[in-house]
C-alpha cells in the first residue's frame, strides 16, 4: 500500500522518517512528498509510529482496507499523521 502523508500543518512528513508498527517493528520508510509504502502484512486496524530526528514523532492511521490483495492493485491512500496526544 502506498500512503500519501501530511502533517497536520500541511507539509510532508520528513523525508527518511521510520514507520513503525505497534510492536516497533520498522514497516515502511518515507520518501519524498511524503509518500510511503507500507509492507502489506501490517494488520487493517494499525495505527502507526512515525518517528524522525531526535524528537520528531506522529501517529498515523491508514486504514488499510483488511480485504486488500497486494498481488493484484497497489492501494494508495491519503492520511494525516497526528501529534501524540
Amino acid at each position: 500500500m502506498l500512503v500519501r502523508t501530511l502533517l497536520e500543518d500541511g507539509r510532508p512528513v520528513p523525508f527518511g522518517a521510520r514507520v513503525m508498527d505497534p510492536t516497533g517493528n520498522v514497516v515502511g520508510i518515507v520518501g519524498q512528498g511524503g509518500q510511503v509504502f507500507i509492507r502489506s502484512e501490517t494488520r487493517a486496524d494499525a495505527v502507526l509510529r512515525v518517528e524522525w530526528g531526535e524528537h520528531g514523532s506522529c501517529a498515523l492511521d491508514a486504514a488499510i482496507s483488511a480485504n486488500a490483495d497486494p498481488a493484484e492493485n497497489l492501494e494508495i491512500v491519503k492520511a494525516t499523521c497526528r501529534s501524540y496526544q
